[in-house]
Order: structure tokens, then C-alpha cells, then sequence
């Protein structure tokens, strides 16, 4: 089920939604509304940041349960064992003790950014077995009898899972999420309302698209262990209703809104006055950007010069550590130390300036004497 946990942090719920009902309300224009359900946090689990579900699809798994019933062999177990393997390493903190034992134990397994990219390996496991089962429905491995006895057992499992789901959604889950006590002192009750209904809705439009694909998916193999659907035509209809599926939800989080043209790829940020001003200085110097938009955008001051600002997932220990301890103090020692010679900033009015520090070091200089220090918490506090 793709929306499941509601799906990504900002889902388009769209002008059909409570929340598009409850910002009409408050007196938002139809313009407005229609831009704030662009990106309505309808996720509700205890993942900081989710841009979009990780999804195999619905025909997919419905082949990976049916396999479960035809498939003989160690391969088979291999597959299975793969991809539970990975699906409890994918849930990270909440299985910590064997999250942990593979931090602790297994080499390299700490390199890893995200402990949700083990899901890879279910991605590859799951799909193979299910063109295993395709394997062993096309070929005379079983008897018809117990190739229809495992249709019936899979479409019992995917399709009633779903519906139990269906029916028992407002008694198995509360919709809440870790955010709605921060919404609700924001925005007030009738918003958390609101965001709950759009959450059951889009549960329930996904949980139903499911059971439809998962009994379609049935349908098919049905009708060809009844000589009613040939090989060739089982393969196309698969094909089809897997794309069908796959594409459907793709396109809800990567689609022809996402594609910019070349113009703005090659120049993402436009020179502001100051930006203009700083370039004229063809001495050698770092900028530190904290105005607004260069905290929003780490990126824009690294574009136009030797700055302190940027981003990369993977930080370099000291100087974030630096960072946190004096550079987002402006602590002035540090900041000559680095060679700041312009500190990008705004005023109460939001206008941007810059500051000139005359007292920047330069690229090198010469010390005049070393000091001695018994640890690294010494050594970064002797800096202030």
C-alpha cells in the first residue's frame, strides 16, 4: 500500500481535501489553497524526513507470496531470508538490537548514511521471486490442482491482509503523527481534523487500489490455469499492470513538474548587488553568508565565492565542529582564522549587506607561539 503511512512529507492532496476546505475557510483564496495542499505533511510515522514511500508494487508482492507456495529449494529461502533480513535491518532504531549488532560487528555496515538503503536487497529478492513463480506457473513442475491451491492461498493472504486493513483501519491506527501537537498549537484543532481525514482518505483510496491490482493480478493467473489466456498474453498482461502500477505512484513524486531546463540547471542562483560587489575584490578571501536565504540555501554563497557556508551529507567531524561551536557564533578569532573578509547579512527590513572584516588573516600566516593541550575538548575550547 503506497500510502500506507500517508505517503511522503508533502503530498498533494489536491482541492478535493479537508484541507483545502479548511484554508477556504480561514480565507484563503482558491489560488492559495490550491499551492498549500501541494505539500500538506500527510505522513504520519516516526521518520524525520520522507520524500516518498519506497514501493515495490502491489503485483509485484502478490508474485512474491504466490511464489512462496511454488517455489521449492534453498534458493527460494536464500530470497526469503534476503528479504527479511533487509527488512528488519531497514527499520533502523526500532529494532536496535540488531541494527546495532551489524554497526558493532559487520565491516563497513557503519558507512552507511541511511540504514533504509538495506532496502535494495528487498528491492532485488522480492522481483526475482516473482519471476520465479512465473517460472513454475508456466512450466509443469505442479500438478494444475496445486497451482490453483496456491492462487488461492496468496490472493488469501495479499487480498485479505488489505481488506482487514480496509475495514479495521480507524481501530488499527490514529492517524497522529509525531508533528501534530506542534500543528495543532500553530494552526488550532480543526486543522489536525482535517489532516487526519486526509490521511484516512488517502489510506483508503490506496488500500482499495491494491485489493483491485492484487485481485486482478489473481484473475489473470486464474484464467490461464483455465486454458483461457495463453502464455504470451499472461506475460503482456502482467507487463501492463505492473507498469500500471508502478508508474501510477512514481509519477505522483517525480513527474513533469520536477524537470527544469538546462538555463536553470547551469545557473540555479542569480548575483544579487552585494554578490556583485564582493566579485570585485580579486584578493584571496572566504564569505560567510548568514542572511535568511543563505541558511535556506547553503549552496547559493559556494556558487558565486570562497565561502563558509555549504552542504554535503557527509560532514567533515572538526570543522562542524568548529562550525557549531564558533563559526555560527561569529566568534571574530575564528572567522579572521578562516580568512572571512565578507559577512553576508540583512537587516530588521530584510535588505542584504555585507560586512568587511579588515582583521581576516590572509590564506597563511606565521604563528608566534604554540600552546599544549592534553585532548581535543581543550583543544576546541582554547580557540575561544
Amino acid at each position: 500500500i503506497p500510502r500506507f503511512m500517508g505517503g511522503g512529507n508533502g503530498e498533494n492532496v489536491g482541492k478535493n481535501s479537508a484541507l483545502y476546505n479548511f484554508y477556504i475557510s480561514k480565507g484563503a483564496s482558491a489560488l492559495q489553497a490550491r499551492e498549500i495542499v501541494k505539500h500538506a505533511p500527510t505522513y504520519w510515522g516516526d521518520q524525520p524526513i520522507v520524500e516518498a514511500p519506497a514501493y515495490i508494487g502491489a503485483v509485484v508482492v502478490f508474485l512474491f507470496v504466490l511464489a512462496l507456495f511454488l517455489v521449492k529449494g534453498r534458493l527460494k529461502w536464500w530470497l526469503v531470508g534476503g528479504s527479511i533480513l533487509a527488512l528488519l535491518l531497514s527499520w533502523g532504531k526500532n529494532l536496535n538490537f540488531l541494527t546495532d549488532f551489524f554497526i558493532d560487528y559487520v565491516p563497513l555496515y557503519n558507512k552507511f548514511r541511511a540504514v533504509s538503503s538495506i532496502q535494495v536487497l528487498l528491492e532485488l529478492c522480492v522481483p526475482v521471486m516473482a519471476v520465479f513463480a512465473l517460472v513454475k506457473l508456466f512450466n509443469d513442475f505442479d500438478t494444475n490442482e496445486k497451482k490453483l491451491k496456491a492462487v488461492k492461498y496468496a490472493t488469501g493472504i495479499t487480498a485479505g491482509v488489505a481488506l482487514l486493513f480496509l475495514l479495521l483501519k480507524s481501530t488499527l491506527f490514529d492517524f497522529s503523527g509525531l508533528r501534530d501537537a506542534g500543528y495543532r498549537q500553530n494552526y488550532g484543532l480543526e486543522f489536525i481534523n482535517a489532516l487526519k481525514e486526509d490521511r484516512i482518505r488517502l489510506f483508503t483510496y490506496d488500500t482499495i487500489r491494491t485489493l483491485v491490482l492484487v485481485l486482478l493480478s489473481a484473475s489473470i493467473v486464474y484464467f490461464y490455469l483455465k486454458k483461457k489466456l495463453s502464455q504470451n498474453l499472461v506475460l503482456v498482461c502482467f507487463g501492463v499492470l505492473i507498469l500500471f502500477d508502478l508508474i501510477g505512484v512514481d509519477r505522483r513524486y517525480v513527474n513533469n513538474d520536477d524537470f527544469i531546463s538546462a538555463l536553470e540547471v547551469n545557473k540555479p542562483f542569480q548575483p544579487t548587488e552585494v554578490d556583485k560587489e564582493i566579485a570585485e575584490d580579486k584578493s584571496n578571501f572566504r564569505v560567510f553568508d548568514i542572511s535568511s536565504e543563505g541558511q535556506q540555501s547553503p549552496g547559493r554563497a559556494p556558487y558565486f565565492h570562497n565561502s563558509l557556508n555549504g552542504y554535503h551529507a557527509a560532514k567533515l567531524g572538526r570543522f562542524e565542529d568548529l562550525s557549531n561551536f564558533y563559526l555560527n557564533q561569529l566568534h571574530p578569532e575564528v572567522l579572521n582564522m578562516f580568512n572571512t573578509k565578507y559577512i553576508i547579512a540583512e537587516d530588521e527590513q530584510g535588505a542584504i549587506f555585507k560586512y568587511t572584516n579588515e582583521e581576516a588573516n590572509g590564506n597563511a600566516w606565521f604563528i608566534s607561539h604554540l600552546k599544549t593541550v592534553d585532548s581535543e575538548n581543550e583543544a576546541i575550547q582554547a580557540l575561544d
